[in-house]
């Protein structure tokens, strides 16, 4: 089984920034990250009008979901494509850590990202996995899965998220107690 750690947040907390940022810091260290963060879509005056998922070795991008034009049912129109690149992503050959962002409500019902997420972690000698996950979800979430080595809650000032990121480079390197591998 694979390791993982989460990043918790509120809808505003920019989850997907502060993951930019640990997997950039952990790629200095010399870990290779992949994985994908969710990125807002906006029109000419700021709204947003839907979610790209990025892949983070590249910021290559796919459409996940843009404004329903049914909003009475939901208020978004998912695309399953942008799943599928997403799920790619995390499946990457040669990976240390890969990020899954925006675990949330699609996600505690067990459907959106949660298949490629629990299938990472489930997996034995799957890359560490960092989930991105709402705080209103992390309960759902958790429940189905082995408890995480880290966590880290929004907001965060800079020395936290540094220990965070210390914090995971110690428990992953090859000779740390066994986590993973």
């Amino acid at each position: 089984m694979a390791s993982w750690s989460a990043i918790i947040g509120g809808i505003r907390a920019n989850k997907a920034g502060y993951a930019w940022r640990i997997g950039q810091a952990l790629a200095h260290r010399g870990f290779r990250v992949g994985g994908f963060v969710q990125e807002a879509v906006r029109d000419d005056d700021g709204s947003i009008i839907g979610w790209d998922v990025v892949r983070l070795l590249d910021g290559r991008s796919h459409t996940l979901a843009r404004v329903s034009n049914e909003p009475h049912l939901c208020s978004w129109r998912f695309d399953e494509r942008g799943f599928h690149a997403a799920a790619s992503w995390l499946s990457e050959p040669g990976l240390d850590v890969v990020v899954v962002d925006s675990v949330g409500k699609l996600e505690a019902a067990g459907t959106g990202h949660y298949p490629a997420l629990s299938a990472r972690i489930l997996v034995p000698d799957a890359p560490h996995v960092i989930a991105c996950i709402r705080d209103t979800s992390l309960a759902t979430i958790v429940l189905g899965l082995p408890d995480p080595i880290a966590s880290l809650e929004l907001p965060a000032s800079p020395d936290v998220t540094q220990h965070f990121v210390d914090d995971l480079d110690d428990l992953l390197r090859p000779d740390a107690p066994s986590v993973r591998r």
